[in-house]
């Protein structure tokens, strides 16, 4: 039974042991933002298409597969500084709150 809970706690813990991504150069990181956000579009975009008739569940499906995929892989890239923009539905939400009140979205 030991055994047992000791491979299960290495299994949920070696996620902790993998090495940090380096660091995104300055210019780097500003491409790589910019990309966050057309991804995050992307999926505004999908979803109000979706919403008003313009596109089929299946051509959303496929949309929305491949924009959260682009905007995990660029995630992963910068590093997701904080769990907002680790989830995706959140970070999309709170840039369109930002732009709705007149804000700056980075």
């Amino acid at each position: 039974m030991a055994l047992l809970a000791a491979a299960a706690a290495l299994f949920v813990l070696s996620p902790l042991r993998r090495p940090l991504p380096p660091p995104v150069p300055e210019e780097g990181r500003e491409a790589l933002l910019r990309a966050r956000e057309a991804a995050y579009q992307g999926l505004r975009d999908a979803e109000l298409d979706h919403a008003t008739g313009k596109i089929s569940d299946a051509d959303y499906a496929d949309l929305r597969v491949r924009h959260e995929a682009r905007a995990m892989a660029i995630l992963r890239r910068l590093g997701a500084p904080d769990q907002r923009d680790a989830t995706l539905g959140n970070a999309s939400a709170s840039h369109e709150g930002a732009s709705d009140r007149g804000e700056p979205v980075s």
